[in-house]
């Protein structure tokens, strides 16, 4: 393909552009699931992945920075008409790693997650702790656009199915289950954890 033949030309800067472009961008709302299927297309897998997993946590301790101190009054204004993200940040003060790890599992905004909890001055350090429990839905979203790009290289040279395709079709959707299940785990235990923190609170929550 000519755009992973050009991005291979680049070398390792290609990895260090990339990263740079997943802070910018995921910093302004660009979902992450885009650009990690799009690293999935451009790089081997392994360079993909790890391009994606490095871009997501500079871009956390990025968007912490800038909840902590640019953006803290703003989200404490979105805060007060947001019931439920008040309840995740109260809930969050009270148990920061095991719930920013959950947090980070379901399927609210890293980003917006990661404003928050900046503007709720966790520390630093369970912040990018948590921060890795990204890194299994990267890894699937990576391996779905490297899976695609052999898909079509399948498709347009004519040929079959082979053990091999098999074997990338299964590993994708055992991956999605996991994930799926992961996501349904923490989005339920997350909930109680809000509920419970929203009361004491004297907070009204919605479902997580």
């Amino acid at each position: 393909m000519a755009a992973e033949s050009r991005v291979a030309s680049f070398g390792a800067w290609s990895i260090v552009v990339f990263v740079g472009l997943f802070v910018i961008l995921t910093s302004v709302f660009v979902p992450d699931t885009v650009l990690a299927l799009t690293a999935g297309v451009l790089f081997a897998l392994p360079q993909g992945l790890a391009a994606v997993c490095i871009g997501g946590v500079v871009s956390a301790a990025a968007q912490y920075a800038l909840g902590r101190h640019l953006l803290k009054h703003r989200i404490e204004r979105l805060l007060a008409t947001r019931p439920r993200l008040a309840a995740i940040q109260n809930a969050v003060r009270q148990q920061e790693v095991r719930l920013q790890l959950l947090l980070l599992l379901t399927p609210v905004s890293p980003t917006l997650s990661n404003y928050v909890l900046g503007a709720a001055a966790v520390r630093f350090g369970g912040f990018l702790f948590a921060s890795i429990a990204l890194f299994p839905t990267f890894a699937l979203e990576v391996y779905l656009g490297y899976a695609s790009r052999h898909a079509i290289r399948v498709g347009a040279g004519g040929g079959h199915a082979r053990l091999q395709d098999v074997a990338t079709v299964g590993g994708l959707l055992a991956g999605v289950l996991v994930v799926v299940i992961m996501s349904k785990v923490a989005r339920n235990a997350l909930q109680v954890a809000t509920t419970v923190a929203g009361s004491a609170a004297g907070l009204a929550t919605e479902p997580v």
